[in-house]
C-alpha cells in the first residue's frame, strides 16, 4: 500500500501526552489508593470533608460557570470553604472591562499609530495575513499593534481539527505580510480544545491601553479525534476561559487562561493544562538546547517554536512541558503542552500564562519576548552567505557541544548576527547535514563566519508542444535520474533547475496523450548552464475528451503535505484538463490560486473534498470554497449536541452534501479495510435493500473501481451489482495521490466533452453531468473508446435479441501497449480476445466487436497488459475500461437484470494484478483505515 496509515489504533495512543503518574511534580505524592495527596498530611482542623461542607462550596460551581464563577480579582477566597491542599495556584486577576468596548471601532487594514494597539474585526478587504496557511476569514477577530498582528478564529470552526474557533490561526509581523505558515496555537488539555461558545471584546485599546479578547467554553474532544472516536475522549468536565491580551509597546501577545471544574461532584482532580502546538505543514517543531522535538515524546523547555521558511512562530512559558502526538501520522506535528499541573477542586480555579511572538528567525523571537525569555549570552559573532537566485534557503541551525543553540535566518544582505556562549560550533544548512552544507566555527572571533555552500549547476529547459505544426510552449514533467533523482515541473514551457555536479538522464513527458522526450548522459557542472531545447506532440486522439483524477490530496489534508501550488504545477504536468481537489474534510480555493498562477487558460479547477470518517471515505464535487461556512465549506464528520460529541451516518453525509450543492458524490476504495462496502455489509447479490443503515446510502454517483489495484475484482464485481440492481453509477479510477511520489494522472478518466477543445470551455454542470451519465472510460494507459457518435453510459436499443456490434478502438502511449480485452455483459466475461499489435503502434485496436445480447443488458470492455509502466508513471499498471453501454431489447425501456445468485455475479478473474490472482493478498493493517 503506497499511503500513509492513519489507524484508530494509532489515534488512541495518547500516552505521549499527559503522564498522570508523573512523580516528579512538586507538591503531589499518590498514596497507597492513588488518590492526590499533599505532601504535608492535613490534620482533622485542617480540612472538613464533612458533606454539609461539600455541599456548600459545590453550590458555587455551575454546570456551566461563566465569568462570575472564578474567584474576582478584588476577592479573597473564603478560607473556610478552601482545602489550602488543592488551592494551588496564585489568583491571575481578570482584565477589567472597557465600559464601552467596541470591536467596530477599528477595522483591520487601517493604520495604527505608534504606541497604539486595537482589536477589531476582520473586513473582506483585508489581506494582512497571507500565504498558504492563511486562514484568517472575514468576522474573525484581528488584534495588532505596530510589532505583531494576530488572528483570533470565531465561533465558525477554522479547520477539521476543531469544533469551533477561539485560538489564533495567524500571526505574522506588522510589517510583514508575506508567507503565513501557522495552523493553530489552541487552549486545551489531554487533546482536548475549548468548545468556544462565548467572544467578548473586553477592551478595544481606544484608551491607549491594551486591546483584550476574552474567549470561554467547555473543554472538548479535538474534532480530528472526536470524529474517529465520538466521545469516548472525554476526561474531567473543564471550563477554559482565555484573554489574549496586546499591549501597545509589547512585540508579544500575552495569552492567559483560566481553568475550573464544572461537575458539581467534583472534590479534587489532577488537571495538566496547557496549549495544543500545531506547526501546519513544513512547520518544523522546535526548542533551544534540543532541536527539533517532532523525534521525542517529551521536551521539557520554556520556549517551543515552529519554524517555517519565512517566519519563526514563538510560545513562552515558564515550565512547559512539550509533547508529541502520533508522530509521522499526520502530516503536522501535534504538540500538546502542559503549561501547569495540580490538583483542582470544587472551589479553586487553576490558571497560566503564556506569550506567543512571531520572527524571522530564532534570534528575533528571543528579543519580541523579552523580557520573558532571555537571549543566548556571550559573544556575537556575524554570519555570512549567499541570497542569489539558487540559494533561496536562508536557514542554518547553530549547534554546539549541548545542544542546538539557534536557528538564524540571513537577510538581504547575506548576514545574520547571532550571539553564543564561547565554545566550538557548526552551522547546518535547514534540513540537511551533508558537509558541503556544514560550516566549523569558533566563538569568540573577530572575522565573520563565512558559510559553506554546495556548489550547483543550472539545467535550463524549454519545451514545446508541437502539435498540429505551430510551436507552442508546453506544460511538461520533468524526471531527472543518474547521479541524484529528481522530479520537476514546468508549467508554460521554461524551467530552470538547480541540480549538483553530475551525469544525468533526463525524460521530459506530459502524461500519456503525448510523446516524450529522453535525454542521457547529460553532464551538469558548477557554476555552469545546461540546455535542453525540445518538443513533444500530442498523438493520441482525444476529441471530445478530456480527463482529469478525482481523487488527490494537498496541503488542507491532514496525511499530506504537498503545496497547493506545486499540485497544480503537477496536473498540467500530466497533461490533465481539470483539477479535482479532494482534501480530507476541508476545501480550499483553488480557483483564486490557479488565477493566481496565471494558468486558468490551462486547468480548470472541479472543487471537491474527501469525507473521512473512519469507516469509509467519499468524495463531494463540486463543493465551493466558502469563508462564511465551518470547515470553509466541507461535510463535518461529527457534531456537538447538548454538550456531546454524535457522530454522522451514511445517509447524513450524502444529506450534507446535496446541501452544500454537491452533483457527484463518489464512493472511494470501497474494499479496503474498513471502507465504505465493508462497513456496510454489502453484498452484491442481496444488493443495497440488505445492508447497515447506519453505513449504507445509495445516493452516490460513482465509485473508484481502481484505486489499490489489487481490489479491482472485487469492486468491479460490487459495480456490476449496483448495476443489475439498478443503481446509475459510474465507474472510476483515481491516483488518491497523497504527494509527489503517488503521480496524479494514473489512473485518468476521460469523461466526454463534444467540441470542448480549452480550459475556458470547461464547466462544473459538464463535468458533473458526464460522471452522473456515465459517459467516462477510465485509462491507466489503455485508453478505450467507440467510434460512431457512441458513448459510455448511452442506451442503445434493438427490436430482438441478437447479435450488437461494438466498434472498439484502444490508444496506448508509445511506451507500451494493450494486449488483452475481456467483455463484461451483465458482470459475467462473455469474450477475452488477445491484440496483437505493436508496443510503436498508438492505436493498438480499432475493429467491430460482436457482443451476443438475450435480453436487456449492459456491456463493459476491460482491457490489460501484464507487467507494469516502464517511463513517465513507472511501476504502476497498465489497463483501461469503459462505463457501461445499456443495450434496450425490445425497444421498451432498459430494465435492470437484477442477481438471480451468486453464479450469475462471479468474481472477475484473470486480471493478474487483482488481490483474487495472487498467491496471498497484500498486508492489511489489523486496526486501521487509511486516510486516502
Amino acid at each position: 500500500m503506497k499511503h500513509r496509515i492513519v489507524s484508530l489504533c494509532a489515534l488512541l495512543l495518547v500516552a505521549s501526552c499527559g503522564d498522570n503518574t508523573d512523580s516528579d511534580d512538586a507538591g503531589v505524592t499518590p498514596d497507597a489508593a492513588g488518590t492526590d495527596i499533599g505532601t504535608d498530611t492535613p490534620d482533622a482542623d485542617t480540612v472538613d470533608t464533612t458533606p454539609d461542607v461539600v455541599e456548600d462550596v459545590v453550590e458555587d460551581v455551575d454546570a456551566e460557570p461563566d465569568a462570575d464563577v472564578a474567584p474576582d480579582a478584588d476577592v479573597e477566597p473564603d478560607a473556610d470553604a478552601v482545602d489550602p491542599l488543592i488551592d494551588e495556584w496564585e489568583v491571575i486577576p481578570r482584565t477589567v472591562a472597557q465600559a464601552d468596548a467596541d470591536e467596530t471601532l477599528w477595522a483591520p487594514g487601517e493604520e495604527l499609530n505608534a504606541g497604539q494597539a486595537a482589536i477589531g474585526l476582520h473586513p473582506s478587504e483585508y489581506d494582512h495575513f497571507t500565504g498558504p496557511e492563511a486562514r484568517c476569514r472575514p468576522n474573525d477577530y484581528v488584534i495588532q499593534n505596530d510589532a505583531i498582528a494576530v488572528c483570533i478564529a470565531n465561533a465558525l470552526r477554522p479547520s477539521q481539527y476543531t469544533y469551533t474557533g477561539g485560538f489564533v490561526i495567524d500571526m505574522a509581523p506588522a510589517d510583514d505580510r508575506d508567507g503565513e505558515m501557522l495552523e493553530m496555537i489552541a487552549p486545551g488539555t489531554d487533546l482536548r480544545n475549548v468548545y468556544a461558545d462565548n467572544f467578548e471584546v473586553v477592551r478595544d485599546g481606544s484608551d491607549g491601553g491594551a486591546a483584550v479578547l476574552r474567549v470561554s467554553g467547555d473543554a472538548l474532544a479535538f474534532m480530528a479525534v472526536g470524529n474517529f472516536v465520538g466521545g469516548i475522549l472525554t476526561g474531567e468536565p473543564l471550563y477554559f476561559e482565555t484573554e489574549f491580551r496586546l499591549e501597545p509597546d509589547s512585540a508579544s501577545l500575552e495569552v492567559v487562561t483560566w481553568v475550573v471544574g464544572t461537575d458539581p461532584d467534583l472534590i479534587r482532580t489532577r488537571i495538566e493544562p496547557g496549549d495544543m502546538m500545531l506547526g501546519g505543514d513544513h512547520v518544523t517543531h522546535w526548542s533551544p538546547m534540543f532541536g527539533q522535538i517532532a523525534t521525542r515524546s517529551l521536551t521539557e523547555s520554556d520556549l517551543w517554536v515552529g519554524i517555517s521558511n519565512n517566519f519563526s512562530y514563538g510560545v513562552w512559558s515558564e515550565g512547559m512541558r512539550i509533547g508529541v502526538f502520533a508522530p509521522g501520522v499526520i502530516d503536522s506535528d501535534l504538540d500538546p503542552t502542559v503549561m501547569t499541573r495540580g490538583v483542582l477542586g470544587p472551589a479553586t480555579e487553576a490558571n497560566y500564562v503564556r506569550r506567543y511572538a512571531v520572527g524571522r528567525d530564532t534570534r528575533e523571537l528571543r528579543e519580541n519576548l523579552a523580557p520573558y525569555h532571555a537571549a543566548n549570552e556571550g559573544e556575537t559573532v556575524t554570519l555570512t552567505g549567499r541570497v542569489t537566485a539558487g540559494y533561496e534557503e536562508r536557514r542554518f541551525s547553530i549547534r554546539g557541544a549541548d545542544g542546538e543553540f539557534e536557528v538564524v535566518r540571513l537577510n538581504d544582505d547575506g548576514e545574520a548576527d547571532v550571539t553564543l556562549p564561547a565554545g566550538d560550533y557548526t552551522a547546518h544548512g535547514w534540513g540537511t547535514d551533508t558537509e558541503d552544507w556544514t560550516t566549523s566555527f569558533t566563538v569568540p572571533s573577530d572575522d565573520a563566519i563565512a558559510l559553506t555552500y554546495p556548489e550547483f549547476g543550472t539545467l535550463d529547459i524549454w519545451v514545446d508542444d508541437s502539435t498540429g505544426g505551430t510551436l507552442i510552449p508546453s506544460s511538461a514533467l520533468v524526471q531527472v535520474g543518474g547521479d541524484r533523482i529528481s522530479r520537476h515541473h514546468i508549467v508554460r514551457g521554461s524551467g530552470e533547475f538547480l541540480m549538483r555536479p553530475g551525469s544525468y538522464d533526463v525524460l521530459i513527458s506530459r502524461g500519456e496523450e503525448f510523446t516524450t522526450s529522453e535525454h542521457t548522459g547529460i553532464v551538469i557542472s558548477a557554476g555552469a548552464d545546461t540546455e535542453i531545447v525540445t518538443s513533444i506532440e500530442r498523438v493520441m486522439d482525444t476529441e471530445n475528451w478530456i480527463s482529469g483524477d478525482f481523487h488527490q490530496h494537498q496541503r488542507r489534508s491532514i496525511d499530506s503535505t504537498v503545496e497547493n501550488t506545486v499540485r497544480v504545477e503537477s496536473n498540467l504536468a500530466h497533461g490533465l484538463d481539470f483539477m479535482a481537489p479532494s482534501d480530507h474534510d476541508a476545501v480550499e480555493n483553488f480557483p483564486r490560486i490557479i488565477a493566481e498562477m496565471g494558468v486558468e487558460d490551462l486547468l480548470f479547477t472541479y472543487g471537491g473534498s474527501e469525507v473521512s470518517p473512519v469507516w469509509g471515505h467519499t468524495n463531494m464535487f463540486p463543493l465551493v470554497y466558502s469563508p462564511e461556512l465551518p470547515g470553509f465549506g466541507s461535510v463535518a464528520l461529527s457534531s456537538v449536541v447538548d454538550g456531546a460529541i454524535v457522530g454522522i451516518t451514511g445517509p447524513e453525509i450524502a444529506a450534507q452534501a446535496r446541501g452544500l450543492g454537491a452533483d457527484v458524490i463518489q464512493v472511494n476504495h470501497p474494499r479496503e479495510g474498513l471502507g465504505f462496502l465493508n462497513a456496510s455489509e454489502y453484498d452484491p447479490v442481496l444488493g443495497p435493500e440488505f445492508t447497515d443503515d447506519e453505513f449504507f446510502f445509495a445516493d452516490f454517483d460513482s465509485v473508484e473501481v481502481v484505486n489499490s489495484t489489487a481490489d479491482t475484482c472485487e469492486v468491479m464485481r460490487d459495480w456490476f451489482s449496483f448495476l443489475l440492481h439498478g443503481m446509475e453509477v459510474a465507474g472510476v479510477g483515481n491516483s488518491d495521490s497523497h504527494s509527489l511520489g503517488d503521480l496524479v494522472g494514473w489512473p485518468r478518466n476521460y469523461i466526454m466533452a463534444e467540441g470542448v477543445t480549452e480550459a475556458s470551455q470547461i464547466t462544473e454542470e459538464l463535468i458533473s453531468d458526464a460522471v452522473v451519465g456515465m459517459h467516462v472510460s477510465v485509462s491507466g494507459g489503455i485508453f478505450l473508446d467507440f467510434g460512431e457518435g457512441l458513448y459510455p453510459g448511452d442506451t442503445v436499443e434493438m427490436d430482438e435479441a441478437g447479435t450488437y456490434t461494438f466498434d472498439l478502438r484502444a490508444q496506448t502511449p508509445s511506451w507500451v501497449r494493450a494486449q488483452w480485452v475481456i467483455v463484461y455483459v451483465n458482470g459475467v466475461e462473455m469474450d477475452r480476445f488477445e491484440i496483437d499489435s505493436d508496443v510503436a503502434d498508438l492505436v493498438d485496436f480499432s475493429a467491430e466487436v460482436d457482443v451476443q445480447i438475450a435480453d436487456d443488458s449492459f456491456v463493459v470492455f476491460f482491457a490489460y497488459t501484464p507487467g507494469t509502466h516502464p517511463i513517465v508513471t513507472a511501476g504502476e499498471r497498465i489497463f483501461g475500461f469503459t462505463n457501461p453501454v445499456f443495450i434496450d431489447v425490445g425497444a421498451d425501456g432498459w430494465v435492470a437484470p437484477g442477481v438471480a445468485d451468486e453464479a450469475a455475479l462471479p468474481l472477475p478473474t484473470g486480471i493478474p494484478f487483482c488481490r483474487s490472482e495472487k498467491d496471498a493478498a497484500p498486508d492489511e493493517p489489523s486496526c486501521s483505515h487509511s486516510l486516502q
